[in-house]
């Protein structure tokens, strides 16, 4: 989006109605105006004697005010880019409100023409101009999901360090910590079974092979079922 070409489109609506039309044919590029400090002339003022005075004490009072709106309006400008929100025209049009309200005041102390005007809101549009596309720059760089993966880019590292290292340590449980779990517990428990059968009550069953054979059998002919030995 071009930032500096929709305020220079709000600045020339301001002027609808007034002879500035040939002052904006020559602008190319709003963001080049606001650049050098603002100065103010003679040929700003209105009438005659405003202009012969100018040389004593007029045009002096007239920076004054200048620098007054320019400082104000910038610190206007500022403000709005501060604010994590894109840029939209309606921070131009309240910044072309407050400085026709400056004007007006203004007007009962200097009697200025249109050219002051115009010299005046371009120099500040230019300031606002380059505020404003940083602030819309900025924000594009805040939703773009490439600069935010990349700002994440540590963090993802982070993250995927700690995956591998956890893929290793389940690898590592799965093919020797659990084998040799199993391999404990079977061999503790096949002892702890053959102390049961030769401790036990029934141990006299199972004192010997072929003693431990006959009770079988005869388990199996007592329960007429020889299907379960199978």
């Amino acid at each position: 989006r071009d930032i500096a070409a929709s305020i220079l489109n709000l600045l020339r609506n301001n002027f609808a109605n007034r002879n500035v039309n040939e002052n904006f044919q020559q602008i190319k590029d709003l963001k080049e105006f606001g650049n050098d400090p603002f100065k103010t002339t003679r040929d700003h003022l209105d009438s005659w004697w405003d202009k012969a005075g100018s040389v004593f004490w007029k045009q002096g009072e007239l920076q004054k005010f200048a620098d007054s709106v320019i400082e104000s309006s910038t610190q206007f400008v500022l403000d709005k880019a501060k604010s994590n929100t894109d840029y939209h025209d309606s921070f131009t049009r309240d910044l072309l409100e407050k400085m026709d309200e400056y004007l007006q005041q203004s007007y009962k102390h200097h009697k200025t023409n249109a050219k002051f005007e115009f010299d005046l809101k371009l120099h500040i549009c230019g300031i606002a101009s380059r505020e404003f596309l940083k602030m819309h720059r900025k924000y594009l760089s805040d939703k773009d999901p490439k600069i935010q993966l990349e700002k994440k880019k540590d963090f993802l590292d982070l993250y995927k360090q700690r995956d591998d290292c956890q893929r290793k340590a389940n690898d590592f449980i799965r093919c020797c910590i659990k084998p040799a779990v199993e391999e404990y517990i079977n061999r503790s428990l096949g002892i702890d079974i053959v102390d049961e059968i030769v401790t036990g009550s029934h141990s006299a069953e199972y004192s010997s092979r072929s003693f431990f054979q006959y009770n079988i059998q005869e388990e199996l002919l007592q329960n007429d079922d020889f299907d379960s030995f199978v």
